[in-house]
């Protein structure tokens, strides 16, 4: 039985697994502090664990194997990660955390990346800022784990780079298609009636915040009706 069956998880505290008070840098583009126990929960039933953390480039899992730092490369073979209180799967080519989810084609997602957009600000004449081209700024970023792989070497330097925020973005996944979490999205990209109408009518009396992990909840909980979801 697919293992995500058994983490149907609520995220009112999104990244509490980061620490309150740490923040990415360029030098430690990861979304924890520190790397950690992650197990891999196979699509053969196996499982195997490495030390690892989020980079948040991508979004892809990077793990340390003789303080060497390697990408996850055969994410295919992988049915979910669990790390900390949390679970991650892999739609596409990048790293989702799951929030709530019935299988594996209906769930809710977080997907983090790093807003490196004002680290690629210019200044030119008179002072006047402006982004450089997205392929210059995106290349010329100096980011550890892409440049530097020496664990011990980007540990030891994990503080001296530039601050950057993190992105989060929601997405439904319903009946197999990724829908970007808001109004609009939902009402145009959802081909069941019957959880269109579902949504309509949850509209019409409650007010969402697309960006609380909570609300999103709710909404989901009540779109595909209750009593379908797995639980813990």
């Amino acid at each position: 039985m697919n293992r995500l069956f058994f983490f149907a998880i609520f995220a009112s505290l999104a990244f509490c697994a980061s620490g309150q008070d740490y923040e990415p840098t360029t030098k430690w583009p990861y979304l924890n502090k520190n790397f950690q126990k992650g197990t891999f929960y196979l699509n053969t039933g196996n499982t195997t664990e490495k030390e690892v953390n989020i980079h948040l480039f991508r979004s892809v899992i990077h793990y340390v194997e003789n303080d060497v730092i390697h990408e996850l490369s055969n994410s295919r073979d992988v049915d979910s990660i669990r790390i900390a209180a949390e679970t991650y799967v892999y739609i596409g080519n990048e790293v989702y955390q799951v929030l709530k989810q019935i299988d594996a084609d209906n769930g809710l997602y977080l997907l983090a990346l790093g807003n490196f957009d004002d680290l690629a600000v210019t200044t030119g004449a008179y002072g006047v800022k402006s982004h450089t081209s997205a392929v210059t700024k995106y290349n010329s970023l100096d980011l550890g784990g892409l440049t530097e792989r020496n664990f011990i070497k980007l540990t030891a330097e994990k503080d001296d780079g530039k601050f950057f925020p993190i992105h989060k973005t929601y997405y439904f996944k319903i009946d197999g298609k990724l829908i970007r979490a808001g109004k609009k999205d939902l009402e145009k990209e959802i081909e069941s009636p019957q959880i269109k109408e579902r949504l309509l009518q949850y509209l019409k009396k409650n007010k969402v915040k697309w960006n609380k992990a909570d609300s999103l909840a709710d909404l989901f909980g009540t779109i595909f009706g209750h009593g379908r979801e797995h639980s813990d």
